[in-house]
C-alpha cells in the first residue's frame, strides 16, 4: 500500500562536535496494516546509510519507527559522521571516475553535396 504523507514534525536537533550528529523527527501516515517498509519505500532517503540533506558526510545510523495509531507513525531518524562499518560501500563517499571515455568511428553515408555514397566494389 502507499505512503500517504511523511512530514517533518519538529525542528532538527544537531550536535556539531566531532562526530557530528543530527536527529530529525517525522510523522507518517500509511494504510492501517502497513509497516515501516512502506514508509521506507516512499521515503528511501530515511533508510540506513543515506546521507543527511545538508551534511553529506553524515549518514542515517538508526531510523526508529513507533506506531502511534492505526496507520500513524512517528519516526526518529539519527544521522552521524561516525560510521560503524567502513566496509559498507553505501557508507563511503562517492568516487567519480570519468576516464572511461570511448569514441566510435561512423562511416559516412552522404557526401558534401548530400548525395548518397555508393560503393561499387
Amino acid at each position: 500500500m502507499p505512503l500517504y504523507a511523511c512530514d517533518e514534525t519538529q525542528q532538527e536537533t544537531a550536535n556539531l562536535d566531532d562526530p557530528r550528529t543530527y536527529t530529525r523527527y517525522f510523522r507518517a501516515m500509511t494504510a492501517e496494516n502497513d509497516g515501516p517498509e512502506t514508509i521506507l519505500r516512499g521515503r528511501p532517503d530515511l533508510a540506513r546509510h543515506q546521507p543527511h540533506p545538508r551534511d553529506r558526510e553524515a549518514r542515517v545510523t538508526a531510523p526508529k519507527f513507533e506506531r502511534v495509531g492505526p496507520g500513524l507513525w512517528e519516526l526518529t531518524v539519527e544521522y552521524s559522521t561516525a560510521t560503524e562499518n567502513k566496509n559498507n560501500p553505501l557508507g563511503r563517499p562517492t568516487v567519480w571516475d570519468l576516464s572511461g571515455f570511448s569514441a566510435r568511428t561512423i562511416a559516412l553515408a552522404w557526401d558534401a553535396r548530400r548525395k548518397p555514397i555508393r560503393n561499387t566494389a
